[in-house]
């Protein structure tokens, strides 16, 4: 398992504005979500039958990665400008602190926390 942060560079930049490529084909997303936290705390805690990406507008996350066919663990971290995949069937948690700002897309809709967010025993 090799899931990593990737910072996003400037896509082009004039007098107007700056744009930047969060993804571009690859990826059919079916859901967009902004999240803000009021405190520190722990995001995630559980898995999905599908990718979803991260982007990290304000503040930082600590992620804790386990690939649950393998169990393979992994730990990085996504700062401010550096987007996240989250690959299917990978167990995940985030330490973010407060007031840390991220824009996330997922390749499925959001249905309930018991079809969406799959539990895994450790």
């Amino acid at each position: 398992m090799k899931i990593y942060s990737e910072e996003i560079k400037e896509g082009h930049e004039d007098e107007r504005r700056v744009l930047k490529t969060i993804f571009n084909g690859g990826f059919s997303a079916q859901q967009l979500l902004t999240l803000e936290t009021k405190a520190d705390c722990f995001l995630g805690g559980h898995y999905h039958e599908y990718d979803e990406i991260w982007y990290v507008l304000k503040g930082r996350l600590e992620y804790e990665l386990i690939n649950i066919d393998t169990n393979e663990k992994q730990k990085t971290i996504v700062n401010v400008g550096e987007k996240i995949i989250i690959p299917r069937r990978i167990y995940h948690t985030a330490y973010a602190i407060k007031d840390t700002a991220i824009i996330g897309v997922t390749e499925e809709e959001f249905v309930s926390e018991e079809k969406n967010n799959l539990k895994y025993n450790m």
